[in-house]
C-alpha cells in the first residue's frame, strides 16, 4: 500500500534486488527518513488513481513536482497497424510520400521526450504553451480507452462535435508516433471504405474487363481503378513543404468566413464528422504532424436548389502572401501546386487523365 504523508507520497524501502538502494538510478531525492520519495516516473503512473486528498498531500510535500513531467511509455493500441502497411486499404506505398523540409521543432521534443529530465521538460511546458498541452495529452495517453473510436456511429447522430473523441483521437495519434497513416489504418472501418463489400466491387470490375469500348474512347486502366479504391488519391507523388508554411498558413486569419459562414461551416463539420468524412483533433495537434499540409477551409453559400444546405471547400490550391509573415517566407504548403500536369507524360498515377462526357472533352 502507498504511504501518504505531509512529507509527500512515500515507499518503504523495498529489497535492493528490486529497487536500487541508489538515489540516482531511481531519479529519488533521500529524504531524512526511512522512505524514499516517489519518483516522477511512478507518481505518473499512481496519480490518477488517487484520491483527492492524497494528490493534494502530494503536491503540498513536492511543490516542484507535477505527474506529468515524469516518464510515461507509449506504446500502438494495435500492432496490426504494421502489417496493414504491407497489404489491404490505405497500404504504403514507396511512390507516395510528404514531408517538410525544415522539421518541427515540437516534434524533434516529442522525439527527444524520453531523454529529457524532469526539469527540463517542465521547463520547455513552461516557455511553450503547446508542450504544456503535449505533456497533459501524453499522460492521458498512458490510460485512455481508445476502443470507443473505432466502434460505428449513427450517421443521423445530430449531437454537437464530441470534444472527448477529438482528445481520444489525439491520444492516438501520439500513441502511433504521430503517424497519421498507421493511426488511419487502425482505425479502419468507415476512415477507409473497408466496410463496404468490396469484393462484390471487383466482380463487376473483372466482369467488365473484356467489355468492347466504344469507337473515340480512350482505353479504360482496370488496375488502377482497384488501386484508387483500396489506396486512395494521388497513387504517386512526393510532397515537400516548410514547415515554416505550415505555421503560416495555421496562422491564417480567413476573413472570407463570416460569422454566418463559421456557423454553417461549424453545422457541416458536425454533420460530416459523424459520417466520419473528417478526424477533429485538439488545435495544437498540428504542430507534431511530420509532412502535414494545411489546407484553407472556404465556404460555399447554397444556390437555393431543392436539398442544397451549402457545403465545404478544402482548398489546398491558394497561395497566401508574405504579408502576415515577419520573416518573408514564401507560402510552399499549397498541395496542388506540387501536381504534376493533367495527362502529363508518365505522371498518370500522379495526375491522370479525366474524360467526361463526350470521348472529345479532356480535362
Amino acid at each position: 500500500m502507498l504511504e501518504i504523508e505531509e512529507r509527500g507520497l512515500c515507499l518503504p524501502t523495498p529489497p535492493s534486488k528490486f529497487w536500487p538502494l541508489s538515489s540516482a538510478a531511481i531519479g529519488a531525492t533521500i529524504l531524512d527518513s526511512p522512505h524514499r520519495q516517489l519518483p516522477p516516473s511512478i507518481a505518473t503512473l499512481v496519480f490518477r488513481f488517487l484520491d483527492r486528498a492524497s494528490a493534494s498531500a502530494l503536491r503540498r510535500a513536492s511543490p516542484h513536482f507535477h505527474h506529468q513531467w515524469g516518464d510515461s511509455r507509449l506504446f500502438p493500441p494495435s500492432p496490426s497497424c504494421y502489417r496493414r502497411r504491407r497489404y489491404g486499404f490505405g497500404k504504403a506505398s514507396p511512390l507516395l510520400s510528404t514531408a517538410h523540409s525544415s522539421s518541427s521543432p515540437y516534434f524533434l521534443v516529442h522525439l527527444a521526450w524520453d531523454w529529457l529530465s524532469v526539469t527540463d521538460r517542465r521547463s520547455l511546458a513552461s516557455a511553450m504553451p503547446t508542450i504544456a498541452n503535449y505533456a497533459t495529452l501524453r499522460v492521458a495517453a498512458t490510460h485512455l480507452d481508445l476502443s470507443s473510436l473505432q466502434a460505428s456511429r449513427p450517421s443521423s447522430d445530430a449531437t454537437p462535435i464530441c470534444k472527448d473523441r477529438a482528445y481520444r483521437m489525439a491520444a492516438a495519434l501520439l500513441r502511433f508516433n504521430f503517424n497519421y497513416g498507421d493511426f488511419v489504418r487502425w482505425l479502419g472501418g468507415e476512415y477507409t471504405g473497408a466496410q463496404r463489400d468490396w469484393d462484390a466491387t471487383f466482380d463487376i470490375v473483372d466482369s467488365v474487363r473484356t467489355s468492347s469500348i466504344p469507337p473515340g474512347y480512350p482505353a479504360i486502366n482496370f488496375d488502377r481503378a482497384v488501386r484508387l479504391a483500396t489506396e486512395g488519391v494521388p497513387l504517386a507523388g512526393h510532397f515537400e513543404c516548410s514547415f515554416a508554411a505550415v505555421k503560416q498558413r495555421e496562422r491564417h486569419d480567413n476573413a472570407s468566413l463570416t460569422p454566418e459562414a463559421i456557423a454553417h461551416v461549424r453545422k457541416k463539420f458536425t454533420k460530416e464528422e459523424k459520417l466520419s468524412y473528417h478526424i477533429l483533433f485538439p488545435r495544437f495537434i498540428w504542430a507534431f504532424i511530420p509532412g502535414l499540409f494545411l489546407a484553407l477551409i472556404t465556404w460555399v453559400a447554397p444556390k437555393g436548389r431543392p436539398g442544397d444546405d451549402g457545403r465545404l471547400c478544402i482548398d489546398p490550391s491558394t497561395i497566401l502572401d508574405n504579408e502576415g509573415d515577419a520573416a518573408g517566407t514564401p507560402d510552399d504548403g499549397a498541395a496542388n501546386v506540387q501536381l504534376p500536369r493533367t495527362g502529363a507524360e508518365d505522371k498518370e498515377d500522379g495526375n491522370p487523365q479525366s474524360i467526361t462526357g463526350r470521348p472529345s472533352r479532356v480535362f
